[in-house]
């Protein structure tokens, strides 16, 4: 994802970031901001007060996501995220199971129940 703002100053831009990713709004691994826009995307010529945002792909994108109702492939997915993703193991940190069910609801299509998500962690303790 490539995105370019104009009006705000780089410190307003990563408030806002910080502040989507924080909450879930937006997932990434890696946000390169300025010069550090990698070569395929980098343009040439910005508008003066132009800033360029590059969004990487989180590593959830590579992980393999559960069939619906397959709870230990929830929790195993879960496990296996916070390894590979910083951002993830911070908001499963600072955020309530149904908080993180309803993120995974919205990552994978299908509704998370944070009732039987935790009977299955329980089961498997």
């Amino acid at each position: 994802m490539l995105f370019f703002f104009r009006i705000m100053n780089t410190e307003e831009i990563k408030k806002q970031i910080l502040d989507a990713i924080t909450s879930g709004k937006i997932q990434a691994t890696t946000i390169n901001i300025g010069d550090h826009i990698e070569h395929q995307h980098r343009i040439e010529k910005v508008e003066a007060g132009g800033i360029g945002i590059q969004i990487v792909e989180p590593a959830s994108s590579t992980l393999h996501r559960p069939k619906e109702g397959d709870y230990n492939g929830v929790r195993e997915y879960i496990d296996a995220r916070k390894e590979q993703d910083p951002i993830f193991k911070q908001y499963c940190k600072h955020h309530t199971r149904k908080q993180i069910c309803e993120r995974l609801s919205d990552e994978f299509g299908w509704t998370v129940d944070a009732h039987n998500l935790g009977v299955n962690i329980g089961r498997n303790q």
